[in-house]
């Protein structure tokens, strides 16, 4: 995501609390990078003139916390824009491919805190103005077995390595040779401090 923000005269900062994903980050030749946690952001109070998360909302159990300390840091006028997954929009022969997914994994896939949320009073609550919240479909194809176990590695599950040999297997059985799209609906919020 850093490459994607990055301009001329534009200053992007990378914040993760795993030193295995800043490190990863760092060996894409990515940064600046700062280890932090969400809840205690290491920014001064208004010295942010964006903050954007790709699916942080989605992995904290205190979303009221993550959001008074994106306000925190956020000078007035700042932008929050955040990209979340959401149940829907998918069709009905996408929730049965999910559905075949989460038999074949014996659970279904799961994040920490709740997918679904009211958007505006959850922003209000944190000092944020409600300017965007727009759902959008996305896809993830897997095609071979390293595309599939990407997958089910951001699934959140099982740790049980047989279930996941399994279900690599069977996902790029279900592919044929061809790519399988599985689902990913997505949430894009923006709010205006």
């Amino acid at each position: 995501m850093i490459d994607r923000l990055a301009r001329p005269g534009r200053t992007v900062i990378g914040l993760d609390r795993s030193p295995g994903e800043l490190g990863e980050a760092r060996a894409r030749g990515r940064g600046p990078l700062v280890r932090g946690d969400a809840f205690y952001l290491p920014f001064a109070d208004g010295s942010l003139d964006a903050v954007v998360s790709a699916l942080g909302l989605a992995v904290v159990a205190n979303r009221p916390r993550l959001l008074a300390e994106v306000a925190r840091v956020l000078r007035p006028g700042g932008v929050f824009a955040a990209l979340t997954p959401s149940l829907r929009p998918v069709s009905v022969e996408e929730l049965r491919l999910v559905g075949r997914l989460a038999n074949q994994l014996r659970f279904p896939p799961h994040l920490p805190g709740v997918t679904e949320f009211k958007a505006k009073p959850a922003l209000a609550a944190a000092g944020l103005t409600k300017a965007e919240d727009k759902r959008a479909r996305y896809y993830y194809e897997v095609r071979t077995q390293e595309d599939a176990r990407i997958l089910l590695e951001g699934l959140r599950g099982t740790v049980d390595d047989a279930r996941a040999a399994g279900a690599v297997e069977t996902l790029v059985s279900w592919a044929g040779g061809e790519a399988l799209r599985v689902p990913m609906p997505m949430r894009r919020i923006i709010a205006i401090k």
